[in-house]
């Protein structure tokens, strides 16, 4: 989805909420309604950008984190971070942890686990990953459907040299991975 048409989701539906609001909180309908706009919309905004979300198990969470051989202050970005499992435990690591995720409802939960893990060098940022800049990235952790990473690859190739880009079940066409853990399905690749 172009970036326009996802800000005129939003405002719109920002829009409806808060006429509703002001209109009258207390008819039959009101909160159905509510519920079923936040719920749509965490569902399926993710699908019209092509990064339905699949939550990662711990234990390739922590397998994808070493075999990035991630070191104090690098600066590591989830693309599609869901509930943010991967950016705590990078945080958790000692890195600068960033996530990057459009579905509102999971920043939501991710900003608060990172306030429970009491995390200062972990952030969630609300926002389709496709405009995101994260040249500045010494690790790019992906667990995205082949078609979205496929669209991704121009920027990956951008990133500065020496960074790291790792995926999980999928491998990047246009890259050779220079490690990998085939029975996990997780590979490194090096910029």
């Amino acid at each position: 989805m172009p970036s326009s048409w996802f800000k005129l989701y939003f405002i719109s539906l920002i829009l409806v909420v808060v006429a509703t609001l002001v209109s009258n909180v207390n008819t039959p309908s009101f909160w159905p309604i509510l519920f079923l706009l936040i719920f749509f919309s965490s569902k399926f905004l993710p699908e019209f950008t092509g990064s339905r979300w699949v939550p990662t198990g711990k234990r390739y969470v922590n397998k994808m984190l070493d075999i990035a051989n991630i070191k104090p202050n690098e600066r590591v970005y989830d693309l599609g971070s869901g509930d943010g499992r991967i950016i705590i435990e990078a945080a958790k690591r000692k890195a600068h942890a960033i996530g990057i995720e459009i579905d509102p409802l999971k920043c939501i939960f991710t900003w608060l686990k990172i306030k429970m893990n009491k995390l200062n060098n972990a952030k969630i940022i609300w926002e389709n990953f496709f405009n995101t800049n994260f040249k500045n990235a010494d690790v790019v952790i992906l667990y995205l459907l082949p078609e979205t990473v496929q669209k991704l690859e121009g920027k990956l190739k951008k990133l500065k040299k020496g960074s790291r880009i790792v995926t999980y079940v999928f491998q990047l066409k246009g890259m050779k991975p220079i490690k990998s853990l085939e029975k996990e399905q997780i590979y490194l690749y090096k910029i």
